[in-house]
């Protein structure tokens, strides 16, 4: 299962193979797995963020990660992965099949006046004008 999330402080979308961090058999990889879940389903100003613990060159740090559709509305693997590094063929092109937890037409709402309530409003504007461009785009 991969999971993505979106590092606040690069900005950018990060990967997380899960199934390798359970089987990894690290002693925190329980609790790296259960911050990437939570980061993956912190929405900004809603949610707060999560700090994940990373060790890069020796150096220990902690990097705030969000909501992975920030960064990639909807993540599909790489033509090489997919396709084990062969090329495709325009007639061979598989079609890819998108399923979105949430009403993609508009809908009317009255935003209360508060910050976090706007917040929310235009993130969920965004993410749903976002799932329609990708629907719409020859991936």
């Amino acid at each position: 299962m991969l999971v993505v999330t979106t590092n606040l402080d690069a900005p950018r979308a990060v990967v997380w193979d899960m199934g390798a961090i359970a089987a990894s058999g690290e002693p925190k990889a329980f609790d790296l797995f259960r911050e990437v879940l939570a980061a993956s389903a912190s929405v900004p100003v809603v949610f707060a963020p999560q700090l994940i613990t990373v060790e890069s060159d020796g150096k220990v740090f902690q990097e705030m990660h969000a909501d992975g559709t920030l960064t990639a509305p909807v993540y599909t693997l790489p033509q090489a992965i997919l396709f084990g590094g062969k090329p495709m063929l325009r007639a061979a092109r598989p079609l890819l099949y998108v399923i979105v937890n949430a009403r993609i037409d508009p809908g009317f709402a009255v935003a209360p006046d508060q910050v976090e309530a706007i917040a929310a409003q235009s993130l969920s504007t965004l993410n749903r004008v976002g799932a329609k461009a990708v629907s719409r785009r020859d991936l």
